[in-house]
């Protein structure tokens, strides 16, 4: 669409084929316009095929391509104190057809993909690039892979896995009754106010709450209180990911880690502050995940990890936690060892690559560490943890 105000104002459309319609649309105020043609592929020369000249008339008309390679344009001949509105579309031409014997359509090449008006079956692989509008029955017995078509009625394939048992492996826990499950790896520092998460009773949709010591100083054998599962998970299996539904009572003076960690059985932060402006010190060999650590100098959400013993640079988001404010953390690990987290939906940043070692077992974890002689309290809601099998 397009608003032609001076004499000699054109709007133009993309080459045609023969045979092609292309559809006039005016409205507004002019007094002549006229439809024209090329007559050298240098476009220095015009015809015109048709006038509109009523004034002011709103028109719709079609025009078929007589040719290979024609260029259109509307030309706005003569002004009437106002603005014309025109709008140049073309048809989606039928390119290739093919017909049974009794002449049903099987299907067609059109200028935007191909068409098949029955159903389609797919027995062997399909890799599809591009966008799949698709209105009637699928059938798929093969894998269909490519970024569009990982995708159905909105939902990423990956996750529709998920309802089927035999294709991914899944932690999930709401925390409902009155004892945590024997599953989970508790642990908790040596100071007295270091507690092994607990499930908190009578609490609305079950809650887990993990309680740190008050000795400060950074002292992990201490303070620190810890959900973990077993060494469940692998990167280079695809799919990796988890989320947790959480809030701290109090977001001063404290480090939080969700993520993954190769380190299930010892008293210590995975991934924490390096006391060093906004640098990460892994005490875990191999972990990735998100955290939040006021000893940085930016006291915001980041994502990272330490592969192997190499800390990558930190990555931070926007935000930071508010205390007694509910948060869902997502974490997901790439089938190469990227980290990227989520903070209620939000992305804190792109992946950062390399983060850990891929091909090493991992525990997915949640971690709570006072940064001050002050215990400090972390409630989970819900915590789920998948990877493809």
């Amino acid at each position: 669409m397009a608003t032609l105000t001076n004499d000699g104002d054109v709007v133009t459309h993309a080459e045609m084929q023969k045979g092609e319609t292309v559809s006039v649309a005016i409205s507004g105020t002019y007094s002549v316009l006229e439809l024209q043609r090329a007559t050298t592929s240098a476009r220095l020369g015009w015809e015109t095929l048709i006038v509109y000249n009523t004034a002011d008339a709103t028109e719709a008309t079609d025009y078929v391509v007589a040719k290979d390679s024609e260029f259109l344009r509307v030309f706005l001949r003569t002004n009437n104190s106002g603005n014309a509105t025109v709008t140049l579309t073309d048809s989606d031409q039928v390119m290739f057809s093919a017909k049974d014997s009794q002449g049903n359509l099987m299907f067609e090449v059109t200028q935007a993909g191909i068409r098949f008006p029955g159903t389609l079956t797919v027995d062997g692989a399909s890799t599809q690039t591009g966008d799949v509008t698709h209105a009637g029955t699928l059938g798929v017995t093969g894998i269909i892979t490519g970024a569009a078509a990982n995708v159905l009625n909105g939902i990423p394939s990956n996750e529709l896995k998920a309802l089927d048992a035999s294709q991914k492996f899944t932690i999930f826990d709401d925390f409902e009754g009155d004892t945590i499950k024997a599953e989970w790896l508790l642990l908790n520092g040596s100071d007295a106010q270091a507690l092994d998460p607990a499930i908190v009773a009578a609490q609305e949709n079950g809650i887990v709450r993990l309680v740190s010591g008050n000795v400060g100083a950074d002292d992990d054998a201490a303070d620190i209180s810890m959900l973990a599962t077993g060494l469940h998970f692998q990167p280079d299996k695809g799919g990796l990911v988890m989320e947790v539904n959480l809030d701290l009572a109090s977001a001063g003076e404290v480090s939080v880690f969700i993520g993954f960690t190769d380190q299930n059985t010892v008293d210590e932060m995975p991934l924490e502050s390096a006391a060093s402006a906004d640098t990460m010190n892994g005490n875990a060999a191999n972990c990735a995940g998100v955290g939040f650590d006021t000893d940085m100098t930016t006291d915001k959400w980041y994502h990272g990890g330490n592969n192997d013993g190499t800390e990558t640079t930190t990555a931070f988001g926007a935000t930071a936690p508010v205390g007694n404010v509910r948060t869902t953390i997502r974490v997901e690990i790439s089938a190469t060892g990227g980290v990227r987290g989520f903070i209620d939906g939000v992305a804190i940043g792109a992946e950062v690559a390399s983060a850990l070692q891929a091909d090493t077992p991992l525990a997915a974890c949640v971690a709570l560490m006072p940064n001050a002689a002050n215990s400090r309290t972390l409630d989970i809601d819900y915590f789920w943890a998948q990877q493809d099998r």
